[in-house]
């Protein structure tokens, strides 16, 4: 993940100031949760403990639940979106698109 304006080529995830938006590629064994968490924490510039809690927007164990399992034609199609610390979240079964609230 990168906090810069240019995309690193080690990178899974790319932050752009101009529009204040990531796209975070979770990882084979990376809760989706978690990857909201990271994903927001880069945008808003906050480390993942200042951030308010994911819970009270909602369940983690039910969004990560909704990707466990999925065959391939619904992969292609499951999508959440949600707000989250001041964010626009929308999380799919590889991604997650983070965008800063005006």
């Amino acid at each position: 993940m990168t906090a810069n304006k240019e995309k690193d080529d080690t990178s899974d995830s790319t932050v752009t100031e101009a529009t204040q938006s990531l796209n975070y590629e979770i990882g084979e064994t990376e809760p989706p949760s978690i990857a909201v968490v990271k994903a927001v924490a880069a945008v808003t510039g906050k480390d993942v403990r200042d951030l308010a809690p994911l819970y009270e927007v909602i369940n983690p164990v039910h969004l990560d639940g909704m990707f466990d399992d999925l065959d391939e034609a619904a992969h292609s199609h499951a999508e959440v979106s949600l707000q989250f610390n001041g964010c626009t979240v929308t999380v799919t079964a590889e991604s997650v698109h983070v965008r800063r609230c005006e």
